[in-house]
């Protein structure tokens, strides 16, 4: 009898220490997590459960929509950087702040909030809003990765056709950079089989400060990070600065009806967005590339050049470079006009392992 109660005493106090144990490797995670004491309540647990479902990269400076638009960053400094603006016209948003930006917006999407509906494959056609390079998905993802060297305008302006197709940088020019005239812009995103589900996540390029702004357009919506302070102006950059420097775009279902959009792992936007699922069923995704135009002119000498040294599809859990087989849509429009080459892909490059785009609008 007397071992018998011994052998329980020492049961139980293993499964004691056990549960403790347990207790404190979840609190030692929660400690571990880059979390402002600012944040307490109901809304600290959300944003914690949620930043334990990223991953460890994603959670240095997390920017959390709930379903009524409030936001909850994990940084105080964060607060004011996430801007949400509802359309006032076609080409400008007004944030909570009241301060204004504008811009062009990409081609599948308009700030009505009316998109391309129930899963309709993307056509290579005149949108009539700009030149533009894609590359879109069979069904079945969840997970979109894109690497790439950023472009930045040039010291003096090439108007070299040549320069543009061949040189070692990544130049950027907007001929007219005072907005809204020409947008250029790095797009991932995609639609599900729901109506108005149509999602663009992007860096978005300002001709006026030479810098890219991280921003998802969503039901008519512009998420836009920036670094002024209200009152301050809009100043659109990613902190850190990417121009001139390499970048990976990622854009990835989790949980169910939550998406998200990382760069280079400095900055998570993450959103209700319902009928996106973490298993990619009814849903495609979009590589895209574009100068976006209030309407389509391609003699305005605008360029870009765009290295994409891979893209990625799949889960979160588990991704891959694409695959020809993978793909549904791969368009170019226009390729040509007369003699002059508008939206190039350079064909060396399997589009498992990237390429080389160049928007280049000299038509005449």
């Amino acid at each position: 009898m007397y071992f018998k109660l011994v052998f329980i005493g020492l049961l139980l106090t293993a499964v004691i220490v056990g549960c403790n144990s347990q207790l404190n490797q979840s609190d030692l995670l929660d400690s571990q997590l880059p979390m402002d004491e600012s944040l307490q309540g109901n809304d600290r647990k959300v944003l914690i459960d949620f930043m334990k479902k990223i991953p460890e990269e994603h959670r240095e400076n997390v920017f959390y929509v709930t379903e009524d638009d409030r936001i909850l960053t994990n940084k105080r400094e964060l607060q004011t950087a996430l801007r949400i603006g509802e359309p006032i016209s076609q080409t400008a948003y007004r944030d909570q702040y009241g301060e204004i930006s504008t811009s062009n917006l990409p081609r599948e999407q308009d700030n009505s909030g009316l998109s391309i509906q129930a899963l309709t494959p993307y056509s290579c056609i005149d949108s009539r809003t700009g030149a533009y390079r894609r590359i879109s998905t069979k069904t079945g993802f969840s997970y979109a990765n894109m690497a790439v060297l950023i472009p930045s305008k040039p010291l003096s302006p090439p108007y070299s056709s040549e320069y543009i197709a061949y040189s070692s940088e990544n130049p950027v020019f907007v001929a007219n950079p005072v907005p809204p005239s020409e947008t250029p812009y790095i797009i991932l995103g995609g639609r599900t089989s729901a109506a108005n589900s149509e999602v663009d996540a992007t860096l978005q390029y300002n001709p006026l400060s030479n810098d890219w702004s991280q921003v998802i357009y969503y039901k008519g919506k512009q998420y836009l990070i920036t670094n002024g302070l209200p009152g301050q102006g809009l100043q659109y950059r990613v902190p850190p600065t990417f121009r001139g420097s390499g970048a990976a775009l990622i854009f990835y279902v989790e949980p169910d009806d939550r998406i998200n959009f990382n760069v280079s792992n400095a900055n998570t936007i993450s959103i209700p967005a319902k009928s996106w699922k973490k298993n990619g069923r009814n849903q495609i995704l979009k590589f895209t590339t574009s100068i976006a135009q209030n309407v389509s002119d391609y003699t305005t000498t605008s360029y870009m050049r765009l290295n994409v040294s891979s893209y990625v599809i799949g889960t979160l859990g588990s991704n891959n470079r694409i695959t020809n087989t993978q793909i549904a849509g791969n368009c170019k429009y226009p390729e040509k006009i007369g003699d002059y080459n508008i939206v190039t892909a350079d064909p060396s490059f399997d589009l498992g392992l990237g390429e080389k785009i160049r928007i280049y609008l000299v038509a005449r």
